[in-house]
């Protein structure tokens, strides 16, 4: 966040409010405000005149303690499983709670769960099948590569390899096969650096998954 936008919100509730008694800011992702941001913001903060500010931060550590200091923090902790599932019922979204894999992977969060599953539901059921399970060698490795990299954007591909691994954790519930799926996932962020396509680090990524089985 950049010191030009802590300037536009001290504008903003410089001035009166127009149809309510108090003007509203909402800062989501305030840890990226940089130093001299978060200093510009600390006046505005200490004397807020009719405004109300909410800082939207990862933790409170996340963010200067100058900052803190000016504020009340109102923790948000993660849903259980159930209250969870009884939110996304709530909000209309019912097909969701039939994967239990994005239900882990939102680990609470209602917001997450619906962002996983848009982003679910734009991978074609046929790539989903090729990666029910793992290649059994490194031709089907190389052809389950094949078939990601042209249906998927790199993004997706990313996210893809995330929704595997707590896939691939919940069907063989084993702690070593863990570690090694954390591996192929380094590996693939390190190859995501270089200049060949990702369907060849998705191939890489494969024969590793295969091995840790």
């Amino acid at each position: 966040m950049r010191l030009e936008q802590i300037r536009d919100i001290t504008r903003f509730l410089s001035q009166a409010p127009m149809e309510s008694p108090r003007s509203l800011v909402i800062v989501e992702g305030a840890q990226t405000m940089g130093e001299s941001a978060a200093n510009g913001l600390l006046k505005t903060l200490e004397e807020p005149g009719h405004g109300t500010l909410i800082l939207i931060a990862p933790s409170v550590d996340s963010l200067l303690p100058t900052i803190v200091s000016r504020c009340q923090k109102i923790p948000f902790h993660p849903l259980s499983t159930t209250d969870l599932k009884m939110v996304l019922q709530r909000l209309g979204h019912p097909d969701l709670l039939q994967d239990e894999q994005l239900i882990r992977m939102a680990q609470g969060s209602p917001g997450l769960a619906i962002q996983y599953w848009e982003k679910r539901q734009t991978i074609s059921l046929e790539v989903i099948q090729v990666c029910q399970s793992l290649p059994q060698n490194a031709k089907e490795a190389l052809e389950w590569a094949r078939q990601i990299d042209k249906a998927l954007e790199m993004e997706l591909q990313l996210w893809l390899l995330d929704y595997l691994q707590q896939q691939y954790w919940s069907s063989y519930g084993n702690a070593e096969i863990l570690k090694s799926l954390e591996q192929a996932k380094n590996l693939f962020n390190q190859l995501c650096s270089t200049p060949i396509g990702l369907g060849s680090h998705f191939a890489q990524v494969g024969c590793v998954m295969r091995l840790a089985v």
